[in-house]
């Protein structure tokens, strides 16, 4: 009896441990600085430029699908994120997945009203360059250096991606040079 308490003991403690993990996961991490890939971005306005061309800037890349409610939901706050820290050196853009039908991506984007740079990523390349994402939503930042600085995997937490930024744009300022999307 002893050993079956203590088994399913560990069970249970393995388990929260497991729920603990990746709840962490889906949390804002601020893990170790690592480079960002380098990757195309084909604006849906026909724009076209590298990852690396919007340094020293800070980027917000939000991956997301149409059917993906929390994106959905998220996106009036991104939206005034997009606004308020444009100046202040840091773009927005939305990947749309390579799952998701860009006609109902973009009607979307228009039905909302939204200004933030979109790319379609139709052949998963970007999301294959960021490590195979498939869940929406999905956000990194990335600084002025080109470092992926933090992720989240899930509904953002808007006063700690806000507080991340002020962190990084305390750090370096952005040079007024820096190629802008919008």
């Amino acid at each position: 009896m002893g050993l079956i308490n203590t088994s399913r003991s560990g069970f249970i403690i393995i388990l929260l441990l497991l729920f603990w993990g990746t709840t962490a996961a889906l949390i804002w991490w601020p893990g170790k600085p690592t480079p960002a890939p380098e990757v195309n971005l084909e604006l849906t306005d026909g724009r076209h430029m590298t990852l690396s061309q919007l340094r020293p800037r800070v980027v917000v890349l939000n991956f997301w699908a149409s059917t993906c409610t929390i994106c959905v939901r998220e996106f009036p706050q991104l939206e005034e994120l997009r606004r308020n820290y444009r100046a202040r050196g840091v773009e927005v853009i939305g990947v749309v997945m390579f799952y998701d039908s860009p006609a109902n991506a973009m009607r979307l984007v228009q039905a909302m009203g939204l200004e933030i740079p979109m790319t379609l990523d139709i052949r998963a390349e970007i999301a294959g360059a960021f490590g195979g994402i498939r869940g929406t939503p999905t956000t990194f930042v990335i600084d002025g250096h080109g470092m992926i600085r933090a992720y989240t995997q899930g509904r953002l937490d808007f006063d700690d991606l806000r507080q991340t930024l002020d962190t990084i744009l305390a750090e370096t300022p952005p040079a007024p040079e820096a190629t802008t999307v919008n």
